[in-house]
């Protein structure tokens, strides 16, 4: 939820590319969201570096130590929960955003087009130790699946519950891809 948290709060700063793609009301309530946080006049100091020239990577640093120090406030908590869940509404209702700076894979789906490395059998062709492996796997994300669901039904605190859902839409994913490549 941290790294969640700051990457929303330095985007949000930032005026980031992906947050330009984001509902204006949605955006300008974050902001006045942020100034109350970690721009306000109670704090010159990270307010100052926050808006000043620095280096991204420096400006994360200072968000993630704001919020390491605010995570004892329980009203804090309560609404960075609120803004996380909707900063994920947004983000997953856009296209063609990608989310960290990494990404490995022979196989990359961007919106409708795929690129990657040829595949030397077609698609759906895999060998009957192949199949046996992906049904296997797939029986093990279902019962992870489960039991990440019987977790977020029984947790209590909303930032559990956030991290929960976004693991729950992770094995959603991996679990439609699984599926597909078994049709």
């Amino acid at each position: 939820m941290i790294e969640t948290a700051t990457k929303f709060i330095v985007d949000i700063i930032l005026d980031s590319e992906e947050v330009k793609k984001f509902p204006h009301d949605f955006v300008t309530a974050s902001m006045k969201w942020i100034r109350s946080w970690f721009l306000s006049d109670d704090d010159p100091d990270v307010k100052a570096f926050l808006e000043s020239g620095a280096p991204i990577a420096e400006k994360k640093h200072a968000v993630l130590n704001k919020i390491e120090a605010l995570q004892q406030n329980p009203r804090f908590l309560h609404e960075l929960t609120e803004r996380l869940q909707e900063y994920g509404i947004h983000v997953a209702r856009s296209r063609n955003v990608a989310i960290g700076n990494t990404i490995s894979a022979q196989t990359v789906h961007i919106g409708d087009v795929v690129h990657g490395a040829p595949q030397s059998k077609a698609p759906g062709d895999i060998t009957q130790l192949e199949r046996h492996g992906m049904e296997q796997r797939l029986h093990l994300l279902l019962q992870k699946k489960q039991a990440v669901q019987k977790g977020y039904d029984l947790e209590t605190d909303a930032g559990r519950q956030f991290a929960y859902e976004q693991q729950l839409s992770e094995l959603n994913t991996e679990i439609g891809i699984i599926k597909q490549e078994l049709e």
